[in-house]
């Protein structure tokens, strides 16, 4: 049995000597058990002091005494001052701070107030303010020593002790404790932490104070969706339009698609339109837009925001924001058809919404677009037009859909490239058919000389490792395919035709069927209907 005495004589402690193994595991125990720090205690044996890392004897009874030093060490104190504000050992830290310095103090206990108020332990935030958590720390509240910008300067004031920082990184603590400018209240309110909230604004700690990475109280709590916290933050006057890295409030609201906490912040004076041309800005509306949330997008616009306002980095409307997203977004683009949004308006690249969603294929909301008028015909800075980019990515839906409103066929980009050239370039047979059946021109020549046929049949004679090999075809459709082969070659400028033997031959294998497809549609009489070519493989000879 294993007894472990004050130096009064008052027994503190009998354990079996199989619970503990070693001087450091009963220390343990002692300060879990009695709110002894392990870094004041000393173990006596025989008035010899026991080494944290000496094990106990083994014997039928062992008694040892428990001396308390009068001031521990600076590291150990601060590393043991960090564990009992996260566990919430609110005797351990008394302790602590009673036998050290002031110095220490002031250097450790914001630290340890911030760990307390990430945990939501309220007892021991109570009795870290009493003594001086706020009022003598090296953080002054009143921003004497913040940037420009209200946030404390890293690494000058509210930086953590040295000590306290290394036990948090080997313990995996959270990322924005080791924030050099963490502060209590932003820490309270991005855990949602109502109580402990109310208790360090009663302590004058500044419900705007940025911490390290910019952001104040309220941006936390509306980051996290805690709409507690928020109200009671605004209702102390929090700053409702205060800016962090790209985002206030209402922005942040915006794009979870939390619409009591938008509600709430623009009942408070949340501006909708704030910092909207700012390219390093997200506006609260291109925030739900690009997101897809349609009841924040039908509140912003009652609210008064700007639906043709362009900002973001690409200068982007929120229209064009909804188009150009990754998920299909009917409701969205409705809301703000209804509303008057500008439907030719571009972005820097030149591109309007009808051009965004041809990139990415939903014809639905391409029809809605050209069913409320806007323009099939514009091009970018690029030249490209909506069919244009519409070809190259093969969404066969939207090329139909744009040739029955009257996109223009044969429009050119700068490089005087078409749609049907496009789609040659990009292998889309299927494409090209439908564009040959609204009578695309197959003749015209991009800047560098080049048609359809003959960017789609050097495509794959580049890829082709049978150059001066002959096929001996049989049927009238592989006599047709060697016809378009020898009429390429002979027009080609960039290969010399006595190099090439007249009977010519190629193999298609995997990419028979549909280049042989492709070639045939660019090739047969306007007048004529589309067969695709027979799809069984033919023997063939190597002269």
């Amino acid at each position: 049995m294993l007894r472990v005495w004050k130096i009064t004589g008052v027994e503190l402690a009998s354990l079996a000597l199989e619970e503990v193994t070693g001087v450091r595991t009963l220390k343990k125990c002692l300060r879990d058990r009695h709110g002894y720090p392990v870094c004041l205690q000393q173990l006596l044996q025989d008035g010899q002091v026991l080494l944290d890392d000496a094990l106990l004897q083994e014997s039928d009874d062992l008694d040892l005494q428990l001396v308390l030093r009068p001031s521990p060490d600076e590291t150990m104190a601060a590393r043991e001052l960090s564990y009992a504000a996260q566990a919430g050992h609110v005797q351990v830290a008394r302790l602590l701070l009673e036998s050290a310095d002031q110095g220490f103090r002031n250097r450790c206990v914001l630290t340890a107030l911030v760990l307390a108020a990430d945990g939501g332990h309220m007892e021991m935030a109570d009795m870290l303010l009493d003594v001086g958590a706020l009022r003598n720390s090296e953080v002054l509240w009143e921003n004497k020593h913040a940037d420009k910008n209200g946030a404390y300067r890293r690494g000058i004031r509210g930086s953590h002790h040295a000590d306290m920082q290394q036990y948090l990184v080997e313990t995996g603590a959270d990322k924005a404790l080791l924030s050099s400018g963490c502060t209590p209240l932003a820490r309270a309110s991005a855990k949602g932490h109502l109580e402990m909230s109310r208790l360090l604004v009663q302590a004058r700690a500044d419900q705007n104070l940025r911490d390290g990475s910019g952001q104040g109280p309220l941006l936390h709590a509306c980051e996290h969706g805690h709409l507690a916290v928020a109200d009671f933050l605004l209702q102390r006057r929090a700053a409702p339009n205060m800016k962090g890295r790209s985002q206030t409030p209402l922005s942040l609201a915006a794009e979870k698609g939390n619409t009591e906490l938008a509600r709430l912040l623009l009942a408070a004076g949340a501006q909708p339109n704030a910092d909207t041309q700012l390219r390093n800005s997200n506006a609260p509306l291109m925030s739900a837009c690009r997101k897809g949330h349609a009841e924040m997008v039908s509140l912003l616009l009652e609210a008064g925001a700007d639906k043709n306002a362009k900002g973001g980095w690409s200068m982007s409307s929120p229209l064009i924001c909804a188009c150009a997203a990754e998920r299909r977004q009917g409701e969205v683009v409705r809301l703000l058809l209804e509303a008057g949004a500008d439907k030719d308006l571009t972005k820097e690249d030149g591109r309007t919404a009808l051009m965004s969603v041809c990139v990415v294929g939903f014809s639905s909301i391409a029809r809605l677009l050209l069913e409320a008028g806007a323009n099939a015909n514009l091009q970018d800075s690029a030249g490209n037009s909506a069919l244009i980019l519409a070809s190259e990515n093969g969404y066969e839906s939207n090329v139909r859909l744009l040739l029955e409103m009257g996109a223009a066929r044969d429009l050119q980009n700068k490089e005087g490239e078409t749609a049907l050239f496009r789609a040659s370039h990009r292998n889309r047979p299927e494409t090209a058919a439908l564009l040959l059946d609204a009578r695309a021109d197959a003749d015209m020549e991009t800047s560098a000389g080049q048609t359809a046929l003959l960017c789609v049949m050097r495509s794959w004679w580049d890829c082709c490792w049978l150059q001066r090999l002959t096929w001996r075809y049989r049927t009238p459709a592989e006599q047709l395919l060697s016809t378009a082969v020898t009429e390429v070659m002979r027009r080609s400028s960039a290969c010399s035709w006595r190099l090439v033997p007249i009977w010519t031959t190629l193999t298609l294998e995997a990419r028979r069927l549909s280049f042989a497809r492709l070639v045939m549609a660019i090739r047969r009489p306007r007048d004529c209907c589309w067969r695709p070519a027979p799809t069984r493989r033919y023997r063939t000879s190597v002269v």
